[in-house]
C-alpha cells in the first residue's frame, strides 16, 4: 500500500464523522497528508470557513477512537474550532498520551 492510499479503519472514520455531526459539521471531505502522517476530516463550505479536524496517523493506529473522542471533548475542541474556525487543531501523542495542540502547518 502506498502512503497516499492510507485510510483510517472504517470504525474510526465513522466515529469521528459522528462526533463532527454532533457538533453540527458534516465531514464531507477527507484527506491523508502523507508527508506529515496526518489525516483530516473537513466540512467543506462555500463560506471559506471549513471546520477541519486533523489527527496524527500514530493516534489513529494506536488508540481507540473512543479515547480520542474523550480527549476531544475534554479539551473543548469543538468550542475551540467554533471560536477560531481558521485555527488548526491536531490530535497527537506525546509520551504515549493523547493531546490536542495547535498545528502550525505552513500554507
Amino acid at each position: 500500500m502506498h502512503a497516499h492510499d492510507w485510510k483510517p479503519p472504517a470504525e474510526f472514520d465513522t466515529k469521528i464523522r459522528e462526533w463532527m455531526a454532533a457538533q453540527g459539521w458534516a465531514a464531507n471531505s477527507t484527506r491523508d497528508y502523507a508527508d506529515e502522517e496526518v489525516y483530516a476530516w473537513r466540512q467543506d463550505t462555500s463560506s471559506g470557513s471549513s471546520p477541519t479536524l486533523w489527527i496524527a496517523r500514530g493516534v489513529i493506529e494506536n488508540h481507540q477512537v473512543s479515547k480520542v473522542i474523550e480527549q476531544l471533548d475534554r479539551n473543548g475542541v469543538a468550542d475551540r474550532m467554533r471560536s477560531n474556525p481558521k485555527a488548526r487543531f491536531m490530535v497527537t501523542q506525546e509520551a504515549g498520551q493523547l493531546i490536542v495542540k495547535s498545528w502550525p502547518r505552513p500554507e
